[in-house]
C-alpha cells in the first residue's frame, strides 16, 4: 500500500509479502511478511479510506531503512517474484532502493511474474484483482490490505497455474496501449502492449 500512485511522490506505507517454496508442482506458504512503514507525515484522507490504514497506526511503524532491510532479503538473486500490476510495485521498490542509495543492479538478477498480465492475456476487461480473484474462486478476503493482496496473488496464481502454463509470462509485462510504460524499466523484461 502507499500514499499514491507515484514512486517519485508517494512512499510505501504497508508491505505485505509471502515467501514461497515450491516443490514437485506444490507450492506452499513458508513465511508472511506484514509491516507498516512510518512515513513520518499525515496521509492522504482518500488513502485512509480505502486502506483503513490511520496516521496513529503510521506513527508506530517501522523506518523505511527497516523496509528496505526486509526488501533485500527478498530480492534475492535467483528468485521469482510474483505480484499483481507489478510494475507498480516495482517502481516502488527501485524509488526505495534509491532513496537508500543502493545498488540497482539486483533487480536484474531475480526473475518476475505478474499475474495482471498473465489475466489481461487470458480474459477481457476489467482486470482489477478483486475480478481475477471471484473468476478463480480465489478464497482469500480482500480488503485492501498489502498481506491479504499476497495472499490472494499466490492464490490465484496457483489456481490460474492449472489452467495455463504461466512460464510463457515470466519477465513480460503487458500494459494498455494508452500508457506505456516509460520509466523503471529493465533490461530483462519485455515490454508489450495489451
Amino acid at each position: 500500500e502507499t500514499t499514491g500512485l507515484s514512486a517519485y511522490h508517494n512512499e510505501i506505507i504497508e508491505l505485505g509479502a509471502c515467501i514461497v517454496t515450491c516443490q514437485d508442482g506444490h507450492c506452499e506458504v513458508k513465511e508472511e511478511i506484514s509491516m507498516i512503514i512510518n512515513v513520518n507525515k499525515p496521509l492522504p484522507e482518500k488513502i485512509i479510506e480505502i486502506t483503513n490504514i490511520t496516521d496513529a497506526m503510521i506513527a508506530e511503524g517501522v523506518s523505511e531503512l527497516e523496509l528496505f532491510n526486509v526488501m533485500n532479503k527478498l530480492v534475492q538473486e535467483g528468485s521469482l517474484l510474483v505480484a499483481y500490476n507489478l510494475q507498480f510495485d516495482l517502481s516502488f521498490f527501485m524509488a526505495l532502493y534509491k532513496k537508500q542509495r543502493a545498488d540497482l543492479s539486483i533487480f536484474n538478477s531475480v526473475d518476475y511474474l505478474d499475474m495482471l498480465t498473465v489475466y489481461r492475456d487470458k480474459h477481457p476487461y476489467p482486470h482489477k484483482l478483486d475480478h481475477a480473484v471471484e473468476k478463480y474462486n480465489v478464497q482469500v478476503k480482500n480488503t485492501h490490505r498489502a498481506l491479504d493482496d499476497a495472499l490472494a496473488t499466490f492464490e490465484l496464481y496457483k489456481n490460474m497455474s492449472e489452467f495455463f502454463d504461466l512460464s510463457p509470462f515470466i519477465n513480460v509485462i503487458g500494459y494498455p496501449k494508452k500508457y506505456p510504460i516509460k520509466y523503471n524499466k529493465l533490461a530483462k523484461i519485455t515490454y508489450t502492449p495489451q
